[in-house]
């Protein structure tokens, strides 16, 4: 093909149109969007927005649920009624297999350092059906005892009370003195000894106040015989005291306040998988987390550890209360 100065300046001069038109496409106005923030939007249904409480990663159980001791009675690798234990693993109903919580019968209790009791899970005359197990705590000379830390140990705040309780019962024949003391990671004393006295075979409830003076986030509770004997423990729990009523605290204030500042307007509970369990045996029964703690035997949670159920059905919708959330129960 032949060029010529004719065709040459044809090809630029469309050339040129393109890139004006283009040019003048793009140079086209811009839109403006006008923003009233004064002026009332739509309404939105505030049930829309809410909260999912299930218990993972000890949420509940070490979280909001303000109960400090961990295994209170010593049922953290009880299986569930349906299943079978096959070697150290239990069997569940559809014949697959799974492993129980680690730490064993005496997760979260260890012999107090320097002066240990010997220790040892009993299944012998229990507190009830509900809590089948007991710690026999066997002291060879006064002032050995037995250490709780909590989960991850307790955060012990200065200017409080605490109150603990539990179940004992003498086992050597004879009355026991057992005193109380909070402990912080270092050994020092966080609050003055509870002292009580055990005279009966036969299982008694003790409730104690202790005055806390130590400030410790990894603080722990020990429990002492003060003179050379034996007792058994059972169902041993530690609350902060609520200051308004004197009775114990159920929910960790500060984690309420975040919940409460949500303003949820619904509460989903008690979960999903919680809800159904490892097994028909292991599903959620409400009726089994309602009443004194005594009637409550707990249950494995499926998310890998045992389940107080201290925090129970009638918690749930406290916690609905408190934050002025409507109940969502999940079956």
């Amino acid at each position: 093909m032949m060029l010529n100065n004719k065709t040459v300046l044809t090809w630029l001069s469309r050339a040129a149109v393109i890139f004006v038109g283009g040019a003048v496409a793009m140079a086209a106005p811009h839109a403006t969007i006008n923003i009233n923030i004064g002026a009332a939007g739509r309404q939105e249904n505030p049930d829309m927005w809410g909260l999912f409480l299930e218990d993972i990663n000890n949420c509940v159980d070490g979280g909001l649920y303000a109960q400090l001791i961990r295994n209170p009675d010593f049922q953290n690798n009880v299986p569930p009624p349906d299943c079978k234990i096959v070697r150290g693993q239990w069997e569940l109903p559809n014949g697959k297999m799974a492993n129980p919580p680690p730490g064993g019968a005496l997760y979260g209790w260890t012999p107090l350092a320097g002066n240990p009791a010997a220790l040892k899970v009993i299944h012998s005359r229990p507190l009830n059906s509900a809590h089948p197990r007991s710690l026999r705590i066997t002291a060879a000379r006064a002032g050995a005892g037995v250490v709780n830390s909590g989960y991850w140990g307790m955060n012990i705040q200065p200017g409080h009370q605490y109150v603990l309780t539990f179940y004992a019962r003498e086992t050597a024949g004879k009355p026991e003195t057992i005193s109380a003391v909070l402990l912080g990671s270092k050994k020092a004393k966080l609050s003055g000894a509870a002292t009580v006295k055990v005279t009966r075979s036969g299982w008694e409830k003790y409730t104690q106040k202790l005055f806390v003076t130590g400030r410790d986030t990894h603080g722990r509770l020990a429990i002492r015989l003060n003179q050379p004997g034996s007792v058994a423990l059972t169902l041993a729990l530690l609350y902060p005291e609520n200051p308004a009523n004197g009775k114990p605290e159920l929910f960790r204030p500060d984690l309420l306040q975040l919940l409460q500042n949500l303003h949820p307007g619904f509460l989903r509970f008690p979960g999903g998988g919680y809800v159904v369990g490892v097994s028909l045996g292991d599903s959620y029964n409400w009726r089994q987390t309602v009443g004194p703690m005594k009637n409550r035997p707990g249950h494995y949670d499926p998310w890998g550890y045992r389940s107080t159920d201290g925090f129970g059905y009638l918690q749930y919708l406290e916690l609905c209360q408190k934050t002025g959330a409507a109940p969502l129960y999940v079956v």
